[in-house]
């Protein structure tokens, strides 16, 4: 694939082999900034943790200087009582799955399935967001349930025109049979 003239013009700029400080680095980055928008920097760091273990995720915040403009909404997955523990802690909604079958979610467990999602509906006091192999296949069935809120991901990030794929699942899990 061809490169930019910009990106080789920044490619120049920087070399991987030398060692620099954070500030050097960030100046560096100011100086080399031509973009018309407020450009941002993402840091990636191998930390040698096993993120599959509850003790050793790393997770962190920072707030922006000027907030987000939009109002923060927390999604926790967790299951009996640490569910509680993030209601408690404020959590504004509860993930709920693997509902369906699916790939990425092998070594998660057994399927909660579609009655749980029903019974979810009935007794849950906060908010959940169903979860796990849902497609455009099966989401009318989970909108028989009554649920409202689903996480789709390899559906739609496999679809051919993503932005009409999303408002398809979207019509179809607010508008049950």
């Amino acid at each position: 694939m061809k490169k930019s003239k910009r990106y080789t013009e920044l490619k120049k700029a920087f070399n991987k082999e030398d060692k620099v400080t954070l500030e050097q680095a960030i100046e560096k980055l100011k100086e080399n900034a031509k973009a018309k928008f407020d450009e941002s920097i993402e840091i990636a760091m191998r930390l040698g943790v096993d993120p599959k273990k509850s003790d050793q995720m790393i997770r962190g915040g920072t707030t922006l200087p000027n907030g987000t403009g939009k109002k923060v909404k927390i999604l926790v997955f967790a299951e009996g009582e640490k569910a509680n523990e993030a209601k408690e802690a404020g959590a504004d909604y509860i993930g709920v799955g693997p509902v369906f079958d699916t790939a990425t979610k092998q070594n998660r467990g057994s399927l909660v399935g579609l009655d749980l999602i029903a019974v979810a509906n009935d007794i849950s006091s906060i908010p959940y967001v169903a979860i796990g192999g849902i497609k455009k296949d099966n989401i009318k069935a989970l909108a028989d349930t009554g649920c409202r809120r689903a996480a789709v991901i390899s559906d739609i990030l496999t679809a051919p025109d993503i932005e009409n794929h999303c408002r398809l699942l979207k019509g179809l899990l607010l508008t049950p049979s």
